[in-house]
C-alpha cells in the first residue's frame, strides 16, 4: 500500500517539483497539495 502524502508548500516551484516526483514513485499517493499549513490542519 502506498504512502498517501499531501504536500505543503508555500512556493510553487518546489511544490511542483514534489508533484512530479511522487507521482512517478509508485511507493507513494499524491493526496492534494496546498501552500498553506493553517490548510493543512483543516484537512
Amino acid at each position: 500500500m502506498p504512502y498517501q502524502v499531501l504536500i505543503v508548500e508555500d512556493q510553487e516551484m518546489p511544490r511542483q517539483l514534489l508533484e512530479i516526483f511522487i507521482g512517478q514513485n509508485k511507493n507513494y499517493q499524491h493526496m492534494g497539495s496546498i501552500s498553506n499549513a493553517m490548510l493543512a490542519v483543516d484537512l
